[in-house]
């Protein structure tokens, strides 16, 4: 094994919520799994052996030919079973990944939080392709089960059915229905993985655009695997029922009705099974079309949990670095930084936009966040720096609750943002607004400037001053 791909399977195990049950679950399946192919085997090979040619090996209602009586009743519910008892522990691993990251997401340890964050955001996006390549050998020797064992119970009924075609029916679900599933989720999972590892510390707009882009070009694919799925499992529904249904008539006059009535019931079932993942795929196609609102300014993943304000700004938050202030820490773009490290960051983010926007003026925006409670003096500390890096025209943030309604996904919280804008300057000329008390007090007085439509500057000390509270 290659250190690449060790280290690779270190964070997935790692990252991964309960890879070790999901791995010693998994290991348990395959080994039923075998041993149901083997005895789904041996009932075969009684009917296709030297056994069944002699005259004494004839067919008998209920029971093979030789010793050894019939075939287990429910031995192919069994291996379908144990493959869906792999995907469940797939959905449940990544429902567990997805809840824990939202739950992180209101942590009040930043380091913690931005660390937990981007773990179980790493066990997202690696349960579902982890899980869905595990899980071909077990569709292979189910669908090698189910076929088998249908065909035995036909023989056992006194039919003569055909094996090849029991198998190639069996081969049919699994390469038509579940084949193309798994192949557009890995493909779907592993872009969305190259989209979140390529953006990591590029500017913000860029980092936007770049994963809405990657997330448009890579849902294609899921929806093409998925509509041959679709059309796939309808195909060998429909052929499977109608086989039943024929059977069943042609059977009319020399079985017993119970038999005809549990050929009608099968062909039903199959039948309503298509209708119904039909509606449910409908249901995933609305969700995969109804478009999102526009997303909320720089409220990404790694940045931290936001109090809910009663204050709400006039102006609208454009895409800029975001500077996350808290009364311990100074945060860039979730990431910690504090007095040259956050001047540095903020210089290539200047840089950057410069790259992005050839020819085009620097707005010197940064958008700020700073909690009710925190001192003022925070505040100061951490926009002496952005102004020291050029970014002196910031605008402070709020956050209210708000939600969101989806067509499968129901109700979602989505915070509401809203901003006001101001200028820093080092001169007092009269006017200016000076950062006193509270960050929460300061806010509800910039706020109240700017929607009575005054251009508010706030007055800071020389940049070149020591700029150790910012530390």
């Amino acid at each position: 094994m290659t250190p690449d791909l060790l280290a690779v399977l270190q964070i997935i195990a790692r990252d991964v919520p309960f890879f070790a049950g999901f791995v010693v679950v998994w290991a348990g399946i395959f080994v039923v799994e075998i041993r149901l192919a083997l005895l789904a085997n041996r009932h075969e090979k009684r009917w296709t052996g030297p056994a069944a040619a002699s005259p004494s090996a004839g067919a008998r209602p209920g029971a093979g030919p030789g010793a050894g009586g019939g075939l287990p009743r429910g031995v192919e519910w069994w291996a379908a079973g144990g493959l869906a008892l792999h995907l469940g522990c797939v959905v449940l691993s990544t429902a567990i990944a997805r809840s824990r990251l939202l739950r992180d997401l209101s942590g009040d340890d930043t380091a913690a939080r931005v660390r937990l964050v981007s773990q179980n955001l790493s066990g997202l996006l690696n349960a579902l392709p982890f899980g869905v390549m595990a899980a071909l050998p077990l569709v292979v020797l189910a669908a090698y089960t189910f076929a088998v064992c249908l065909w035995v119970r036909g023989k056992e009924r006194g039919d003569d059915p055909s094996l090849p075609r029991f198998l190639k029916a069996g081969l049919a679900v699994a390469a038509l229905c579940l084949v193309p599933v798994g192949v557009g989720v890995v493909g779907y999972s592993m872009q969305l993985i190259k989209i979140a590892s390529g953006v990591a510390g590029v500017d913000p707009e860029l980092r936007a655009l770049m994963t809405a882009r990657g997330m448009v070009e890579a849902r294609p694919q899921l929806v093409t695997a998925v509509c041959v799925a679709l059309c796939g499992l309808l195909a060998t529904t429909g052929y499977i029922a109608v086989v039943c249904w024929r059977k069943a008539r042609a059977r009319a006059s020399a079985v017993s009705s119970d038999a005809d009535a549990r050929a009608r019931r099968v062909s039903g079932i199959a039948a309503t099974s298509a209708l119904a993942l039909f509606a449910v795929s409908m249901t995933l196609h609305l969700e995969n079309q109804a478009p999102w609102p526009e997303p909320s300014h720089n409220l990404v993943l790694d940045i931290g949990a936001f109090e809910s304000s009663t204050v709400s700004g006039p102006d609208p938050m454009p895409w800029a670095p975001l500077l996350f202030v808290t009364a311990g820490d100074v945060l860039l773009e979730g990431t910690q930084a504090a007095g040259d490290r956050a001047t540095e960051m903020l210089r290539v983010l200047h840089k950057n936009y410069t790259l992005l926007h050839p020819g085009a003026s620097f707005p010197g925006q940064i958008n700020v966040y700073c909690p009710a409670a925190v001192p003022v003096s925070r505040l100061d500390a951490a926009l002496r720096v952005a102004a020291d890096a050029g970014y002196t025209h910031p605008l402070l943030m709020w956050t209210q609750p708000g939600e969101i309604r989806r067509p499968l996904l129901g109700r979602l919280s989505r915070p509401n943002t809203s901003a006001a804008r101001f200028e820093l300057t080092t001169r007092d000329e009269g006017g200016a607004l000076h950062l006193t008390g509270s960050c929460g007090a300061f806010g509800a007085e910039l706020a109240r400037l700017r929607r009575q439509g005054s251009d508010v500057k706030v007055l800071l000390a020389n940049v070149a001053d020591d700029r150790s509270g910012a530390r």
